[in-house]
């Protein structure tokens, strides 16, 4: 989405990211995801853009997703 795109500084590339992470809006993708995928697009977009999210939780998050949807845990 963003391959060819250059920046001349560190914080030109983190201006520009944290800009289309703010304009983007995960409930337009909501008729197509589980809930879950839409609370951790709207966790990541409340994020600061050095913040570091919090794997473990959402790793238990997106397995009881898949034990919910009747998946295999090798899916994971």
């Amino acid at each position: 989405m963003f391959g060819n795109k250059h920046f001349k500084t560190r914080e030109e590339k983190l201006k520009f990211y944290e800009e289309w992470k703010l304009s983007f809006i995960p409930e337009t993708l909501k008729s197509e995801m589980p809930s879950e995928f839409i609370a951790f697009l709207n966790y990541t977009k409340a994020m600061n853009i050095l913040d570091s999210p919090e794997y473990d939780v959402w790793r238990k998050t997106f397995k009881q997703l898949l034990i919910k949807i009747g998946a295999s845990l090798n899916d994971f």
